[in-house]
């Protein structure tokens, strides 16, 4: 079995949209009685989070490209009618332009969001949540030094920054893998890690949005 990281597919032609948050960063105030440490936790990834977007224009894909990944109603059924394992979609909130005050307009063009561009009738979207369960192998040089009972607080140490950085110096461990079709990796954030099955059925159905890049197992 090969196995591949989810990269953004920003679009050859016509670049595809992407999801602007219209405001501020979802985090939760921590006071750990434990550990003693005061520290603000991301509450993005989670499930509930309400993180209103936009977005950047109408070349809708169907992996939207978000600090949380979004798929649109065709990957959805997709996904379910082929099975796919490890993920679980909540509905995302998507506002038309005309749901937006004045000063998230402000805020949006700050950040170089063209407000023409931005739809007035948004195709619905799906948050695409994807559980961490596997593990790199030592070679990877991502260390878990502690992590705390009470808050979740964790500190990885890796021997070298660049290589941790670098997806050709990062390896799967095998005994790790459960037969997931998508997955994420303990200690390497966000990033979302599939089977070649999924590679096969977003191929076949013509998915948009998404290159591969394939992972070593050890």
């Amino acid at each position: 079995m090969r196995y591949y990281c989810l990269e953004i597919d920003e679009g050859e032609k016509e670049p595809y949209a992407y999801g602007a948050s219209v405001g501020e960063w979802p985090r939760k105030e921590i006071h750990c009685p434990l550990c003693q440490r005061e520290w603000k936790k991301s509450t993005m990834y989670d499930w509930g989070t309400d993180n209103p977007i936009v977005l950047s224009n109408d070349n809708y894909p169907d992996f939207l490209w978000f600090y949380i990944n979004h798929i649109s109603g065709k990957a959805k059924d997709v996904l379910e009618r082929e099975k796919i394992t490890g993920y679980s979609l909540e509905k995302a909130h998507v506002l038309s332009v005309r749901d937006l005050s004045d000063l998230q307009l402000k805020e949006l063009r700050r950040q170089g969001i063209r407000i023409h561009k931005i739809p007035t009738e948004p195709p619905a979207y799906h948050k695409l949540h994807v559980a961490v369960s596997a593990e790199f192998y030592k070679k990877s040089n991502v260390i878990l030094l502690d992590r705390c009972p009470e808050c979740g607080y964790e500190t990885y140490s890796a021997e070298n920054k660049e290589r941790v950085e670098a997806r050709d110096y990062l390896y799967l461990r095998e005994e790790s893998l459960k037969g997931a079709d998508l997955f994420r990796a303990k200690g390497y954030g966000v990033t979302v890690y599939c089977s070649e099955r999924f590679v096969e059925v977003y191929k076949r159905h013509e998915l948009t949005g998404l290159t591969f890049t394939e992972i070593e197992v050890l």
